[in-house]
This record gives C-alpha cells, sequence and structure tokens, in this order.
C-alpha cells in the first residue's frame, strides 16, 4: 500500500543497497495543501492528483527506486525529487528472452555511451519485469533505475 509520496526521499528512510526497491511515488498521500518548494513540484502535484482521481489508475502512478541505486540519486535529485537535467530512456522488457535481453543490450549501450559522451546522468525507468542487474551503480555512476508497473493495453 501506499503510505505518502517520497518523491524526496530522506536518507534514514531508504533500505541499505540491494536488490528490491523503495517506493517514491505513489497517489495515496498526495496532499491538496501540500506547499511545494519550486513550480516543477507544483506542476507535478498537479499532474498527479489528475492521474489519481481514478482509483483504478493508482497502480500505474507508482514508481521505486532500484535500491542499488540509492546513492547515485542522492548525488543526483535535488531536494524536490528532481534532477535538474538528464537524459530519459524507458525499458518495457518482459521476462528473460529473445526480445527483452535484445533491449535490455541496448539500454547497457546507451547508459555506456552517455557515461563516456556526457556529463548529464540517465535515468532508465523499466515498465517490465526484466532485473537489469547488468547496470552496476559503481560503474555507472551518473545512472539512476526505476521501476514502473507495465502499461501495455490489457494490462491497464
Amino acid at each position: 500500500p501506499c503510505e505518502g509520496t517520497k518523491v524526496a526521499l530522506l536518507r534514514s528512510e531508504v533500505k541499505a543497497a540491494g536488490a528490491g526497491g523503495e517506493l517514491l511515488l505513489c497517489c495515496g498521500s498526495l496532499s491538496e495543501t501540500q506547499h511545494h518548494a519550486s513550480p516543477w513540484a507544483a506542476s507535478h502535484q498537479k499532474a498527479m492528483q489528475q492521474l489519481c482521481k481514478d482509483p483504478k489508475l493508482w497502480p500505474f502512478a507508482e514508481v521505486w527506486l532500484d535500491t542499488r541505486f540509492v546513492h547515485n540519486y542522492f548525488k543526483i535529485y535535488r531536494g524536490d525529487g528532481f534532477a535538474e537535467k538528464a537524459w530519459l530512456t524507458t525499458l518495457g522488457a518482459g521476462s528473460r528472452g529473445g526480445a527483452a535481453e535484445s533491449s535490455a543490450t541496448a539500454v547497457r549501450r546507451l547508459v555506456e555511451s552517455v557515461h563516456r559522451l556526457s556529463s548529464l546522468p540517465i535515468v532508465v525507468v523499466n515498465f517490465g519485469e526484466l532485473e537489469l542487474l547488468d547496470l552496476d551503480p559503481a560503474l555507472y555512476p551518473r545512472l539512476i533505475v526505476l521501476r514502473a508497473r507495465d502499461v501495455r493495453e490489457g494490462q491497464v
């Protein structure tokens, strides 16, 4: 269950690095009266309120931080839960095999390229079940891996 939006994570709330994920974002705790530190946060709140009007869609507003990337997250994200600038890519790989493995390989190569050719961080949002174990936060210090639910047709 969603017990509070953790867009701005507190270090004490984050589990030690390891498998799994830390819930960053969800509908259950949106506050109508919440004060926003930035225009970005206010816009984000407005968009989330629109999405969260329908309780059937709440699961699709949940976003988790892969806990292996907690240290990278705190280096890159500001206190309001936003990064100043970053590359963004998504992946919807299901279980192991063919297309899923090819997609994961392409994402790994993109992450490598960004780390070689850019000083900006890269955020990978994984909408699939495939664990991206070959993305190591020690090798990719400007990488954040987030998890979200599959939103393909028939899944909603």
